[in-house]
């Protein structure tokens, strides 16, 4: 409804009030803000009748006299998150690329490994939705590399869990094991999805992946 709506940009509009230093990321966030009260706009007085599914009494005639404007609002907003999504992405890299500077000047490679491997894995899931259900085979060929590029860094990601629980005499932060072991099993989801394609593979892949990164975001409290 459109209360969804209006939760997913309240945040938005949170955090655009401090501002993100960066004009296009705060500007795709102001379209993606502007686009969601627009939806909302033309979609909140018609909540009610969809609801009560007046469409029966009326056989669609009030739906078909705003489908044009709805869809419309619709098609812009989707629009308009996927630009924020690119500019997001444009920004997270640069901060990422910044990170694993800092992390191999300072010989931290259980960090540099974890965001690398990280960084692989967001570059498969998304790999893996532009095959176009593993029509285009030379998409697919790409997530393979990609895959394989996954496996030595996360083979040096675990040969880093080695070397500092052997300088420590403890195992590390559990969260750095926890990201190698589920992107290890993405790894796999997707040799399983070519093999046996189906949306029910497609899914756990993409889930595999989200847990990961709640594991990234709760941090290792070094």
């Amino acid at each position: 409804g459109p209360d969804d709506i209006d939760r997913k940009i309240k945040p938005i509009k949170e955090s655009r009030s401090a501002g993100s230093g960066d004009a296009l990321l705060d500007s795709a966030a102001d379209a993606v803000v502007a686009s969601g009260e627009k939806l909302m706009a033309v979609w909140a007085p018609l909540d009610p009748y969809f609801r009560g599914k007046g469409f029966m009494e009326d056989n669609w005639a009030k739906a078909e006299e705003n489908n044009a404007a709805l869809s419309a609002a619709f098609e812009g907003m989707i629009s308009d998150i996927d630009k924020l999504g690119k500019e997001l992405d444009r920004v997270q890299d640069q901060k990422r690329q910044e990170r694993l500077a800092k992390y191999k000047a300072e010989g931290d490679m259980l960090m540099f490994n974890t965001l690398t491997a990280m960084d692989l894995a967001k570059k498969l899931v998304n790999g893996v939705e532009a095959t176009n259900n593993l029509k285009n085979k030379e998409a697919v060929a790409k997530v393979d590399d990609i895959a394989k590029q996954m496996e030595v860094t996360l083979a040096d990601l675990n040969k880093a869990l080695a070397d500092e629980k052997a300088k420590t005499g403890k195992d590390p932060h559990y969260n750095f094991k926890s990201i190698s072991d589920k992107l290890t099993t993405v790894i796999g989801s997707w040799r399983t999805l070519k093999t046996s394609p189906t949306s029910a593979g497609y899914r756990n892949l993409v889930g595999y992946y989200n847990d990961a990164v709640g594991y990234m975001n709760r941090g290792f409290d070094r």
